[in-house]
């Protein structure tokens, strides 16, 4: 049986992936007996395949039916990842939480907020099968409803930078708004890499130059550095340039055409004959 047959309860989820540790868990299932749907005989090749995780599916099709998207759900953390949280919850019900779903605010590290054994309350947010999928966050009041009531466009602010990426830095105001202070927002002089001025858990002072509360946007730029009118959201992606013709608009005229004016023909008058 592929490991990946293996019902939830037993399907050995190890934050990277270390096969090693897989190989642990699994050795911990010699023995065991486990209630399985046959998936395929091949008598020719002698190989016989099973699925836990099939037969699990079917047990649960009527317990799975009485769950609704919107409802609240309260489980234990069984497993934690870099993408998010595997919680059961009604005995033998599993629900993912995406690490993105998990708060308001950016998370890094999931380890320092939860571990295995934490109780948690989620709304489901999704159900395709089995797979139910829930949000933490949808429980908490949204922070960036009355950002606008404490930051400005122009404001200056002091924050805590909390990563320094090569695109720019993710930087805290406060406990529940984060903004991102693009790389082309930063003053940095000629050559200077931006780890040579910024580090982690480092204050530096910013000036707000946007902010989006409906998409949870705020953008920075430091505060030494000349106002720029921004006229949209800073991309969290570095831009992207190309210098390939084909993709320059038509009617782009900074590119201008050197042309050569040719003289008219000067006029010949025909010679008079005798």
């Amino acid at each position: 049986m592929p490991v990946s047959q293996l019902a939830p309860n037993n399907y050995p989820r190890v934050n990277g992936g270390d096969k090693t540790k897989i190989l642990e868990k699994l050795k911990t299932l010699v023995g065991s007996e486990l209630e399985v749907k046959i998936m395929a005989i091949d008598e020719n090749e002698k190989k016989f395949i099973a699925s836990e995780k099939d037969a699990w599916q079917d047990k649960q099709k009527d317990v799975i039916s009485r769950y609704k998207v919107g409802n609240t759900v309260e489980g234990t953390i069984t497993a934690i990842t870099g993408f998010g949280i595997f919680i059961n919850f009604n005995n033998d019900l599993e629900g993912l939480i995406h690490i993105s779903e998990l708060a308001w605010q950016r998370i890094d590290d999931i380890n320092e907020l939860y571990k295995i054994g934490d109780k948690i309350k989620a709304e489901i947010i999704s159900i395709d099968g089995s797979k139910i999928f829930l949000s933490a966050k949808k429980l908490i009041n949204d922070p960036w409803k009355d950002v606008a009531k404490k930051y400005k466009i122009g404001q200056k602010v002091s924050g805590l930078v909390l990563k320094v990426n090569p695109f720019g830095l993710f930087v805290e105001l406060d406990k529940d708004i984060h903004g991102l202070a693009h790389v082309s927002q930063l003053t940095l002089k000629p050559g200077q890499k931006i780890t040579d001025v910024y580090s982690p858990n480092s204050k530096a002072e910013f000036v707000i130059i946007s902010l989006e509360p409906e998409n949870h946007r705020l953008g920075l730029a430091s505060a030494d550095k000349k106002s720029q009118k921004v006229s949209s959201p800073i991309n969290l992606a570095e831009d992207k340039k190309t210098d390939n013709p084909q993709t320059q608009n038509p009617k782009d005229t900074t590119a201008k055409k050197t042309t050569t004016k040719k003289s008219a023909p000067k006029a010949v008058t025909p010679a008079k004959t005798k």
